[in-house]
């Protein structure tokens, strides 16, 4: 009892001193418990989250059972590169993303991270399937920057939900380019064509893994590094993402 009531008074003292605002609209938030979206913007984000193929990421019919496979793609032999995405680059989720990289504000990451985690449930995906989480590696330039590493703080989220482990062994970027956000699309295709390299790890050969990063646009930087892993013997990669910009 006691314990409790000391808590909530350094709760609300902290809050105090340093007033917790949702990252969305800028509302104030309660001391306790820990949050950093207010529900008003949880409900609008949480909303954009619909069924889809888990290969084709094409929007379900509501009642569709889960997992679910177009007819398309169940005709097909399962590629060894599937992209998915869990919800699209605009709004809410663009301003989370934008405000977690450039301000920037690392707690953020486990917004996104329940987000993705919300997404994989209502896909019914099964994750045991995935040997592990590989995030997208930054360069130093990014990560001295930046001072963390979003896809792999995300990566850890994950970890913690669904015991996963998170390699950061593997996947390694060999030097820095332009920012793919700063360039056009013709451009992002070539910018890390030779970017990426990996380390021999006996462990994944013939496995499933997640490639992990925040958001996909043209998907050069996705398909580099997963063709760099199967280059060491993965057997199938699915890239995943918070967002995809169209």
């Amino acid at each position: 009892m006691i314990l409790s009531v000391l808590r909530q008074c350094k709760d609300t003292l902290l809050n105090f001193l340093y007033p917790l605002r949702c990252q969305g609209c800028r509302r104030y938030l309660p001391a306790s418990p820990v949050e950093h979206v207010c529900p008003d913007c949880r409900d609008i984000l949480y909303k954009s989250i619909s069924k889809v193929c888990v290969v084709c990421c094409k929007e379900a019919p509501e009642n569709a059972s889960v997992p679910f496979t177009c007819k398309t793609c169940a005709t097909r032999k399962k590629p060894e590169l599937i992209f998915l995405h869990a919800g699209l680059y605009t709004g809410l989720l663009k301003d989370l993303i934008k405000t977690m990289k450039y301000v920037p504000r690392q707690f953020i990451t486990d917004t996104l991270g329940e987000y993705l985690c919300t997404f994989i449930d209502k896909q019914n995906i099964d994750m045991s399937l995935y040997a592990c989480i590989l995030p997208v590696p930054l360069s130093r330039v990014r990560m001295r920057e930046r001072g963390f590493n979003q896809a792999e703080c995300i990566a850890h989220y994950m970890h913690r939900r669904y015991t996963i482990p998170v390699n950061t062994s593997v996947l390694k970027r060999k030097n820095h380019r332009h920012p793919q956000a700063s360039l056009n699309r013709k451009e992002r295709l070539t910018n890390v064509a030779t970017v990426f390299s990996a380390k021999k790890d006996p462990s994944l050969e013939g496995a499933s893994v997640i490639l992990l990063d925040d958001v996909r646009s043209t998907g050069s930087t996705l398909y580099y590094c997963a063709q760099t892993l199967f280059s060491m013997g993965v057997k199938h990669v699915l890239a995943l993402t918070v967002a995809f910009n169209k």
